[in-house]
């Protein structure tokens, strides 16, 4: 019986491998947000976007607040566990600064959305998470009113807890942004497969994709790698891969476009974002990738009429 149980609880842990990696800073070459990420999204001039923005969660591991690039931040921590080292903070660190890290963008993590409230909530650990408190994880960021929830994360189970913590924040308007995975075209990862949550696929700096993603899975592709971002390291900072470092990016232009237009649905908003992604093709294959310049001229023709 204690065998039995004990595959239960590994079938039902998420784990973050699949959907990030940290690179470290030794060998490669310094890749800021603010040079050819942003040029990829055609965010240029749009972000960072400096205004107040509505309240986002961030539903991972926890964060490293000593880092000296997050200083500046205005992040609060929620946990559901009584792990909080640094060794389990890795990344949510990572996934935090690409939204509100406060260095320059170039040599330094810059976030793309440096002024907003993060409700960092910690449901898990480096190691993964279960789907009982990644539902329960969801229902904090409800009850902290947040209006878009950026999970760089996914399992393979569809689990009854799960889809109904998904569904309870989609019908308030809630707008969630979850990692799709790098690797397992035929299978499913939730909580991005769920419909009406936005999936996120990875790109490279060619604009390729990276791995080989569920595309069932995927609303719409964003840059995924070499990110420089925050880490738990010494040195504050490091690289970061994958659909994990991806999907807040897209993260970020939600929370732009929501603070532009405050007053739309999050139906309208989703529409927005993805009816004017750039279309792509590779081998045969096409796909959508951000483009934030479209879809904010776009919202100026149509929101402002």
């Amino acid at each position: 019986m204690k065998k039995v149980f004990y595959i239960f609880i590994a079938l039902s842990v998420l784990c973050l491998s699949g959907f990030g990696v940290y690179k470290g800073i030794e060998t490669k070459a310094q890749i800021g947000l603010y040079n050819k990420p942003i040029e990829i999204v055609n965010g240029q001039d749009i972000l960072p976007y400096k205004e107040k923005t509505p309240k986002v969660a961030i539903i991972d591991t926890g964060i490293d607040l000593t880092n000296k690039f997050l200083s500046e931040s205005n992040i609060s921590q929620k946990s559901l566990n009584l792990i909080s080292s640094s060794s389990q903070q890795l990344h949510g660190t990572m996934v935090s600064g690409i939204l509100v890290g406060d260095g320059n963008g170039k040599s330094q993590p810059g976030g793309l959305i440096p002024n907003s409230e993060i409700v960092s909530i910690q449901a898990g650990t480096d190691m993964g998470l279960s789907s009982k408190d990644l539902a329960e994880a969801i229902n904090v960021a409800i009850e902290k009113n947040c209006k878009i929830i950026n999970i760089s994360l996914a399992t393979k189970k569809n689990t009854d807890v799960l889809k109904t913590a998904v569904e309870k924040a989609l019908s308030k308007g809630i707008i969630i942004v979850a990692s799709a995975g790098n690797e397992g075209e035929s299978e499913n990862f939730y909580p991005a497969a769920y419909e009406g949550v936005i999936g996120v696929g990875s790109i490279d700096l060619k604009g390729n994709i990276m791995g080989t993603p569920n595309l069932n899975n995927i609303d719409i592709f964003a840059p995924g790698k070499d990110i420089l971002t925050t880490t738990v390291s010494e040195a504050g900072k490091g690289l970061f891969e994958g659909s994990s470092a991806a999907t807040p990016i897209v993260t970020a232009a939600f929370t732009t476009f929501l603070s532009m237009y405050p007053e739309l649905s999050a139906e309208e908003l989703k529409e927005a974002v993805i009816a004017n992604a750039s279309e792509k093709e590779s081998d045969g294959t096409r796909y959508k990738v951000l483009n934030l310049q479209k879809v904010i001229n776009e919202g100026e023709k149509v929101f402002k009429e």
